[in-house]
């Protein structure tokens, strides 16, 4: 009786530890995710404000090849 007793309190003990080291794991986890999504914000903020300045940057581009298009055009004639 006294040793059923004390395997009962062995795997009850066993049980709230493991429970415990499941929360801590969880807990660590949760960091974890917080900051890769926070990395993951943060990228896609950066990718955006790329593609964005590249999409400005063709523009004037474009833009400068049009007027040396133009001028071109008008000095020949």
């Amino acid at each position: 009786m006294k040793e059923q007793k004390s395997n009962k309190d062995f795997q009850k003990l066993t049980t709230v530890t493991s429970i415990k080291h499941l929360n801590k794991l969880n807990s660590i986890i949760l960091s974890q995710n917080k900051i890769i999504d926070n990395i993951n914000r943060k990228f896609t903020i950066c990718l955006k404000r790329m593609k964005d300045n590249y999409s400005r940057k063709i523009n004037m581009v474009h833009k400068c090849a049009y007027i040396y298009i133009f001028h071109y055009i008008q000095f020949k004639s």
